[in-house]
């Protein structure tokens, strides 16, 4: 018999599911230059830079940089007026990055929320591109690197 709990209890007695373990997705390249690096001709992200290549699958940045992390900075409703009403679409900013030099910054758009923020994810570590660090204070002088050595400038559009 089921729903012999309390009363307003959802569910009751009712064997639970187990839960599913998520599968780790085997990464398979698509491109020569994703042959080469799953293979080990490259072995590192500078190498790509200096031969002037594009990068072109995730998986790529993912097996170079394995301490990668990502963050959503903003998720915010595009709505649109059509015909038939209004029509409304998500679109996250990610921000991926391993703290020590590297970063990407990566948009998606999707009806779907996750959605969006898988395609921003996938496209921020399509932009990952190395960041010189130093020490950002003129007086401090020290010789580590832990801040942007330039002038930083921000432009807001109001």
């Amino acid at each position: 018999m089921y729903g012999g709990g309390p009363p307003g209890a959802k569910g009751g007695d009712r064997p639970r599911r187990p839960r599913r373990e998520p599968e780790e997705e085997v990464w398979v390249p698509k491109t020569i230059l994703g042959q080469k690096v799953a293979s080990g001709e490259i072995t590192s992200l500078e190498e790509i830079i200096e031969l002037g290549l594009r990068i072109q699958e995730s998986g790529i940045i993912k097996k170079l940089l394995p301490d990668l992390k990502s963050e959503v900075v903003d998720v915010g409703i595009i709505q649109k007026m059509t015909s038939n009403g209004q029509s409304t679409r998500f679109k996250a900013i990610v921000a991926a990055g391993n703290e020590n030099g590297y970063l990407g910054i990566g948009q998606g758009k999707s009806k779907q929320m996750r959605i969006a923020i898988e395609k921003a994810t996938s496209q921020a570590y399509l932009n990952v591109n190395p960041i010189k660090l130093g020490c950002g204070s003129w007086e401090c002088r020290c010789d580590q690197k832990h801040s942007v050595p330039f002038k930083v400038k921000e432009k807001v559009a109001v």
